[in-house]
Parts: C-alpha cells; structure tokens; sequence
C-alpha cells in the first residue's frame, strides 16, 4: 500500500526533455552530497576530425552522416551528465561554418564537395540546446597552422592575405601578437558569431605566445614599437590588449555571452614545487590575474593535464590566487596510449577531488571523444556514479520566469513514480525542469544533495529503486532557464509516503 500526500500549493519555472537522474541511477536522495552549481564541459575538438565529425564530407550523404554521428554523440555527453560544451569553432585560421572572414575547416568540408548544404554550427548549437547543455564557440586564437595545412585553406587563407601581420615560428604560422590587424579580425570573428548565433559562450584557447625564447620572430616588431617596456612586458600587454578587445567586442553584442579562456595549466613558479616547466606568466606572457583586475575575462579554466604531484598543487595556486570562477581542465587525453596512458583511477581521483573542492567551479575534459568512449571506461563512471546526479551550469540572480509550472500530478506505474506538470514556455526561453527530492527532511532547492533529476519536457519518471520504502518523500520542481542561469522555484511541494513496493 502507499499513500500520496499533497502538502502546499506553490509555484515552479522552466526547464526542457524528459530523463531521471540516469536510467542506471541507484543513488537514493540525501544519499550524494555534491554541489547544486557545477560545470561539467568537455572540449570537442573539430580540426584534424578528432572527436568530430570523424571525416570530412565528400557528398551530401557524408553531411547527414556528420549530422547524425554528432547527434549520438551528444545523447552520450547528455547521458554521462555533461552540461556544457566547448565547441571548436576556429582550428587554424579555419571555421566551421560558412564565412566570408575565413576558409570552412577541411575537416568539416572534403575538397570533392562544391558547397555545404547544411551549417555545422548551428545544427551542433540546436542540438546541444534540445539537451539542455550550454554550447561555448572554441576559438584557437593565434596559430594558422603549418605551411601545408594554409595551403589547404586555398586563397582566402588569413596569411596568404595578411602576410605582413604573420610571423612564423618552428614550421607554423602565427598571427602577430603584436599587430593591431590581430585584434581587428578576431573581434570581427566574434562579432559574426555573436550576431548570427544563439552560443552562450566564447572560449579562448592559445591565447598565448608559442614560446618565451628569444627566437620567436619579433625582435623587429618590438623594436618598430618603440615601446618602453621590457620585452616580457610588452608580450604580456600584446595579449592583454587581444583578450580586451575581443572581451569588449562580445559584451557590447550580447553582454549575456560568457568569455572564458583556457591558459597553461601553471599559473606561475610556485616555489615549494621546484622546476616545474612552462608556465602561463613566464613562459608564455599570459597574464589572467590582470585580465582579471581589468574585468576582462568571466572564467578560466586552465589546462591542468598533470598528475597529483603538480595537479593538486596547482589546483590549490589557481583557487587561492583568482576570484575568477575556476574550471579545471582535466587531461582525459592521457588515458590513450600515445598521451600518457594514465590509468582510469589517476582521472577518477581528480574529478572526485574537483567536485569536492569548495573554490572550483566545475571542470572540463580533454577531450570529448575519451569521455564518451567504451574504450576507457569514464563514460560508465560518470554516468553511473560520478556524475550520476545533475547540477547546474551556471548562476545568476533573479527568476527564471514569472509563469510557473501548474497541475502537477502525481501517479504510480509499474517502474517508478510518474511526475508531470504544465507550464508555457515563451519562444525565446531555453528551460530546463529540475527535480528536488529529499527523504530525511522538507526539500531544500538551496542544496545539491537535493536534485535528484532533470528533465527537457514537463514529464519524469522517477525509478521505484530511488524512493525508499518505509520513508516519506518531499519534492518540488523548478524551471531552469539554461540561457542565463535564472531559476523559479514551484510554489508547490508535494509528499508521498512508500510503504511497500507496487502491485
């Protein structure tokens, strides 16, 4: 016998498709103590058709196909709990949509097809949005690639029509730190993206010089600036001046876009740790901390693809210096053979270690395609067990939504308990409803341990092994707007009492 008990009429907001904590979800409210607000990215690379599409097209047949791989493999990242993709727009001076500005990436269009009949980047931010995940353009800021690789962009190549804002360093190409043209065509980048696409983010990889040696080709720039800073300085203030601009160019589109950046996972020498290789200040004239100061950039995640004996130190110098959120890059990659051929526990450990700390964000994994994998075996830790309660991408203040979710029913089926609801979502809300449920206590949103499931349409089944028997239950829902972080809570809360298992 079991009985369902009604409490108080309330009120709830939006949120979008229907899913249960995870359809091999075992863990019992209360039972997971994790954080409400967590990032949880992959970074899906496009260039060289590593995570995706796995070859470029070469008919209109090979495009449905890109469609369709990309299609399974964000149902994978849903599954394992992902909330955010970074999305590798910009490889080498190459896009993944059509544009004027620069050439459509090889690996998305073979040399045999004369045209795109479809636009790979919105197709891959509309689905990401039907999963409720927040979808960041990935732009590889300063490397144009090898002399090879140009030639492939044919003669829209950026250094084929920019040469005098080039320099070329070990084989590759660069855009010159230094020139103003840099700064003028990646904020016309942005600006295009920002213009003609639904991204919630704008994240900047590479934003660097490639290295701290004398070498590098800009003794003649510097001098012709007649700066007088010191030549690390002036490489510092050439970056600063990139990250500024392009911040600024974002913000004055959609200041709702968030405009993060993934420097070296060293921040700087720490000098209990020894040598410790390239740094982001010294080795590489990034400089965060002043991004920072000049409110120019809204998250870091730094690449810390590192094992414990800099990983964790490293961790702590980042959280400790920065008031900046944190997303901790993790080193996914390594657990294939030719990157490190990390054991599973090594990855395992830094998440738990990431979701546990008080100052982090959220993390992010590189790459996409070793999460998803059966290979490694993270796809099933984190789907079952890791990851195997939600959280929330990002936070803002305020209500999602004025309208709230009404006739909320309550019914008993053969696999577990059946909530649905009805609300109106307007055309511009991305929502998504989140479930709150607890056993030992009246429901609180304000906790993680609480969310228990979250689901894309206003309809979720909860699996008879996740309420215990013998216990009372109290839920509420919330609708989630995935836009911007917003979430209205139902005025509603319900409780249903388990006594033995359904008939």
């Amino acid at each position: 016998m079991k009985r369902l008990i009604v409490l108080t009429a309330l009120t709830v907001s939006t949120l979008m498709c229907g899913q249960a904590v995870g359809a091999s979800a075992q863990a019992q409210p209360d039972s997971i103590i994790t954080k409400k607000y967590e990032v949880r990215a992959v970074w899906l690379t496009t260039i060289f058709n590593l995570d995706w599409p796995k070859r470029p097209a070469q008919t209109q047949k090979d495009e449905k196909r890109q469609q369709q791989e990309l299609s399974a493999f964000l149902d994978r990242l849903y599954n394992a709990g992902i909330n955010t993709v970074y999305l590798q727009v910009r490889g080498r001076g190459d896009l993944i949509y059509p544009s004027s500005i620069e050439p459509i990436s090889p690996a998305i269009k073979g040399k045999y097809l004369p045209s795109l009949s479809y636009d790979p980047l919105k197709y891959a931010i509309d689905e990401c949005h039907k999963r409720g995940m927040r979808v960041h353009a990935w732009l590889v800021t300063l490397p144009l690639g090898s002399a090879s690789y140009v030639k492939t962009l044919g003669s829209n190549a950026y250094v084929k029509n920019n040469p005098r804002h080039c320099l070329k360093y070990q084989g590759e190409w660069y855009m010159d730190p230094s020139s103003e043209e840099t700064i003028k065509h990646l904020r016309k980048i942005v600006k295009e993206l920002a213009c003609k696409y639904e991204i919630d983010g704008v994240q900047l990889d590479y934003i660097r010089y490639p290295s701290n040696k004398d070498d590098f080709p800009d003794r003649q720039t510097y001098a012709r600036s007649g700066s007088r800073l010191s030549k690390e300085e002036w490489r510092k203030a050439n970056i600063n001046r990139i990250v500024s601009g392009i911040y600024e160019q974002v913000k004055a589109i959609r200041p709702e876009i968030e405009v993060s950046a993934s420097p070296l996972g060293k921040y700087r020498e720490v000098k209990s740790l020894g040598e410790v290789g390239w740094t982001a200040l010294e080795s590489v004239h990034q400089d965060p901390l002043q991004w920072e100061k000049e409110t120019k950039i809204d998250a870091l995640a730094p690449m810390l693809y590192y094992k414990e004996k800099l990983f964790y130190p490293f961790v702590e110098d980042w959280t400790n210096v920065f008031k900046t959120p944190i997303i901790v890059g993790l080193g996914s990659y390594r657990l294939m053979k030719g990157e490190g051929n990390w054991k599973l526990d090594e990855v395992l450990a830094q998440v738990r270690y990431v979701q546990q700390h008080e100052k982090t964000s959220g993390m992010a994994f590189f790459r996409a395609d070793q999460v998803v994998s059966p290979t490694f075996g993270l796809y099933e830790q984190l789907k079952d067990s890791l990851f195997v309660r939600p959280t929330l991408p990002l936070k803002a203040e305020g209500r999602a939504s004025d309208t709230k979710p009404s006739q909320i029913e309550i019914k008993e089926q053969k696999d577990g308990l059946h909530l649905s609801w009805q609300y109106d979502a307007s055309r511009d809300e991305r929502v998504m409803y989140v479930i709150y449920v607890s056993t030992n206590e009246e429901v609180n949103v304000d906790r993680g341990s609480h969310m228990v499931a979250r689901s894309l349409t206003n309809e979720i089944l909860i699996p008879w092994k996740q309420i215990p028997q013998d216990s009372l239950i109290t839920f509420t829902i919330s609708v989630y707007n995935v836009r911007n972080g917003k979430e209205t809570v139902s005025a509603e809360k319900h409780a249903y009492y388990r006594t033995s298992d359904p008939k």
